[in-house]
């Protein structure tokens, strides 16, 4: 266990910082925390940049667009990320290792 936990902690990180676990919900609501933007992962952090964006009613399409195409980056970036992390902790497992985290969600 001690050789996989790193590896499934690094899995389970980059689910968490790019929206990808299991119950990850959407926006946060009126009475959700502020967050600084500079202490989110590049998901999160491109993610808080579209919301200011939307938010401004005088936003021109292009300033919206180049917020969209940069989540769209980074979301794509930790997807693959993602895969690899995944990969790597595939290789070390069992079957009955591996069917457990497709069952938690931390593998697919």
């Amino acid at each position: 266990f001690k050789v996989l936990q790193p590896k499934i902690e690094k899995v389970r990180t980059i689910q968490r910082e790019s929206g990808q676990q299991r119950g990850m919900g959407g926006r946060g609501g009126p009475n959700a925390p502020a967050v600084d933007p500079a202490t989110l992962p590049p998901v999160g952090k491109a993610l808080a940049e579209l919301k200011t964006v939307l938010d401004n009613k005088d936003a021109t399409p292009e300033q919206i667009k180049t917020k969209l195409t940069a989540l769209r980056e980074a979301k794509a970036k930790a997807k693959e990320e993602l895969k690899a992390a995944q990969k790597e902790l595939t290789e070390l497992l069992t079957a009955r290792q591996e069917a457990v985290l497709v069952e938690n969600g931390t593998l697919e």
